[in-house]
Parts: structure tokens; sequence; C-alpha cells
């Protein structure tokens, strides 16, 4: 026996996109296994989106032939055209409840909310969500006076709230970790042209919060770390024999006149004029490309080091 309170503004099994509101909910409902072993679900991708709430128990689904779970008060997102299988069990209490919905200005909502990319979004259980998808199934039920735009603001609240759960649950459990990748990734690629919004989007959270997380652990914004790191950079090669217009190439400005403009802005002198007044005539300093390292040597070549530029 399944236990289903459901509600349809169209059919389930219609999936035609409907572009009429920006987010509109065409079908919602609450599945409890009560008799029946497990619940299995196998589409080869629909037309609109699907939101699943493992209200108790967990859910089996799968991404290609890789088997997942996700726990008690995770949400599954399934987007346009993405293979939908999933199964869950009698054994584990399931209850789950679920919407389909569609709209002109879904990507965009997701998208702003961290859930676009996401299948999986690990969560809490809050009855809040109950409240929820309770009331967008009432208003697909009983089809009173706005009952579309009302079950519209209730699904748009929805991915409001769990947006705010998973902004808590992100600065709870993984903003450490968050911050050590974008550490290890400016470190690694700071010669290159860093897009912040797309580094964002790569850990589903906000340019804000990446912002706000980075700063709250390292001091600076990432930006600063990003600027601080390449006039670091800069001052060593400076040190050396190599070209000004390369060293500029190295640190990541496409031009030598960009590069130097930053670099007396930061360091109040230009990027000659700070090698004139700290390089070593004593020492030998030459740029190995090959290993992306200062050579630093005597002139009688004793003592011979290296200084890693990386």
């Amino acid at each position: 026996m399944l236990m289903v309170n459901a509600s349809c503004y169209d059919s389930s099994n219609i999936d035609t996109p409907n572009s009429s509101c920006p987010i509109v909910a065409t079908s919602a409902g609450h599945y409890q296994l009560l008799t029946r072993p497990n619940f299995y679900t196998m589409h080869q991708g629909r037309q609109d989106h699907q939101l699943l709430y493992v209200r108790n128990g967990s859910i089996h689904y799968y991404l290609g032939e890789q088997e997942f779970v996700a726990p008690q008060g995770s949400m599954l997102i399934y987007h346009p055209k993405q293979v939908q299988h999933y199964i869950y069990f009698l054994e584990d209490n399931s209850n789950i409840y679920w919407v389909h919905f569609s709209g002109s200005n879904v990507p965009q909502i997701l998208d702003g909310l961290g859930l676009y990319r996401k299948t999986c979004c690990p969560g809490i259980v809050d009855p809040k969500y109950d409240t929820f998808f309770n009331e967008i199934i009432n208003e697909l039920l009983y089809r009173k006076a706005n009952f579309m735009e009302l079950s519209s603001l209730f699904m748009h609240g929805l991915l409001l709230y769990i947006h705010r759960n998973q902004s808590v649950h992100v600065t709870r459990k993984s903003s450490l970790a968050i911050v050590e990748n974008i550490r290890n990734i400016l470190d690694s690629n700071y010669q290159t042209d860093v897009v912040f919004s797309d580094l964002a989007r790569e850990f589903y959270i906000s340019p804000s919060q990446l912002t706000k997380y980075f700063t709250a652990q390292c001091g600076v914004s990432p930006r600063q770390y990003l600027s601080d790191l390449r006039i670091s950079k800069a001052k060593a090669l400076l040190l050396s024999k190599t070209p000004i217009k390369h060293i500029a190439e190295l640190v990541g400005f496409s031009d030598q006149l960009h590069f130097s403009r930053f670099f007396r802005k930061r360091v109040g002198v230009s990027p000659s004029e700070y090698r004139e007044m700290n390089f070593d005539p004593t020492l030998i300093r030459e740029m190995d490309d090959e290993r992306n390292a200062i050579v630093i040597a005597h002139p009688s070549g004793e003592m011979p080091e290296k200084d890693v530029v990386k």
C-alpha cells in the first residue's frame, strides 16, 4: 500500500513547459510507503523540472550507472531532459514530497539560488518544508481564486527557503573546505584571468558568499588575495634579469603598461624602479622557464639556490 496525497494543475504525466509565469507549480504530492516494499521511477527525461524532498528515510538515485543515496533532509532536483532514475524502500520508512514546476524564468531563478547545476542538495528536516509543499498541494487541489498565482508564490518561496538552509549548511559544514579549495585554485592560477562569479558557481555559492567566507578566514577578499599574490610573485621576478614584459605575462597581465600601472599603485614605485632599488649585483638571478623558477647563484658558482615561483 502506498499513501498518496497528490494534486495537479496539469496532469503529472504531462510535462509541457508552462511559460505563462516566471515559475509555476503544475503538480505536487506526498508519498509514504505503508506496505508496498518500494517505489521505483524511471523517466528518460521530462521537459519540466522536478523537486523531491526526503522528509524521512532516503532515496536511492542513479546518475548513469552509478548509484547514490540522498539521506533524510535532502532535496533532489531534476532538470529538463535529465534522466530521472530513483527508488525508495519501505524498510527505510520513506516519506517523500514532490513537485513538478516550469516557467519562463526557472533557469535564472535556480542559477541565482545556486541550485541550477545540482542534482542532490544535502540539508535538514524542517517543518517549514512541509508547510510549503502542503500549501502548493492544496492550491492545486482545490483551485480556489488565484490558485495559480498563490501556488507560484509558494513554489518560489520553497526554493528561497531551500537556498537559505543551504547557505546555513554550507557556512557550518563546508566554508573552511571551500576557502581552502579556492585559495589553492588562486595559488595555482594567478597567471590567468580568474572570474570570481564562475568560481563561486563551481562551489554552489553566490559571489557575495564567496567574498564573505574568504574574507572571514583570510582577512582579505579573494580579489585582494589574488592582487597580493601577483605583486609578491612580481617582486621576486624583478630580482632576476627577466624582462619586465615577460614578468607581466608571468603574473597574469596582458600587457606591460597595465602591469606597470598596477604595480606602481600597489607598491609606490614602478617595476623598473623597484628592480633598481633591490637588485643585488653580487648574485646572478636567471629565470628558468622550464622549471618556472628563479635560479640564484654567486658568480663563482658557489652556493646555488632555487627560488621557485609558481
